[in-house]
């Protein structure tokens, strides 16, 4: 599908994993900042930009510290660059909110994109019944962690970002890379989306494409990852998805 690039005002994307193993993926990513900076369009990413990101700019790898400078760049020509914090994310809102983002959302929270008020979330707490990820969670994303990485240095934490990529391996693996998540999980984000008045609801972590039609709808964004794909919104909140492969 034609990206057109008038009508387009926004650009949401997530779980990318961004690693030095995967450079057609990183390369990918950063054709896309050029065409968000040359068309001034606004920039929402939905959670997991790395395998695993530390908050602290001195434990970044020198690829987050090369894309970190890369959103500074944008958010200083005066674009909007909003983030949300996915389950591959540890203390992002503390170290990098208002220095590469406009804004870091922890769970959820409702901004208007295309003139259509929008709950944001990543949608790695959705399933409650998920004890292990729940539980990995409260352990590592509680603020005793936050110190202790902050206090970090030397190779502890290249050593840490490997173990919990592996203990990532075995969470919050329920219902993810299948072809459909189940309604009922919809209802409680539902009943949210409703309270705080938003018309749309927009979530990855699934790593697949759905879209659940209620009251609001509910949009599972596809991971750029596989395929490189993005959505566009436009000013009129019209959504359409492409794939980097398609964009000269």
């Amino acid at each position: 599908m034609t990206f057109d690039r008038r009508k387009t005002q926004a650009i949401v994307l997530c779980d990318l994993h961004l690693s030095d193993n995967n450079s057609l993926v990183v390369d990918s990513f950063l054709r896309l900042l050029g065409l968000v900076h040359q068309h001034k369009l606004n920039l929402y990413i939905l959670g997991d930009l790395f395998l695993v990101w530390l908050g602290p700019r001195r434990l970044h790898s020198c690829l987050q510290s090369t894309i970190v400078e890369k959103l500074y760049f944008l958010k200083a020509q005066g674009q909007s660059i909003v983030y949300v914090e996915g389950n591959r994310d540890f203390f992002i809102k503390e170290n990098l909110e208002h220095l590469c983002f406009s804004k870091v959302i922890r769970r959820n929270e409702v901004v208007n994109i295309g003139n259509i008020p929008t709950l944001l979330l990543h949608g790695d707490g959705l399933n409650k019944s998920d004890w292990p990820y729940r539980s990995f969670r409260y352990l590592t994303k509680n603020r005793l962690s936050q110190i202790m990485l902050s206090c970090a240095g030397g190779r502890w934490p290249s050593k840490l970002a490997e173990d919990v990529e592996f203990l990532l391996q075995n969470t919050n693996q329920k219902h993810k890379m299948q072809t459909a998540i189940p309604e009922l999980f919809f209802e409680s984000l539902q009943k949210l989306a409703n309270e705080k008045k938003a018309e749309r609801v927009m979530m990855g972590h699934f790593h697949l494409q759905q879209t659940f039609c209620g009251h609001p709808e509910i949009y599972i964004v596809k991971d750029f990852l596989d395929g490189q794909y993005f959505l566009t919104v436009s000013h009129d909140g019209d959504l359409q998805y492409h794939q980097m492969k398609d964009v000269s």
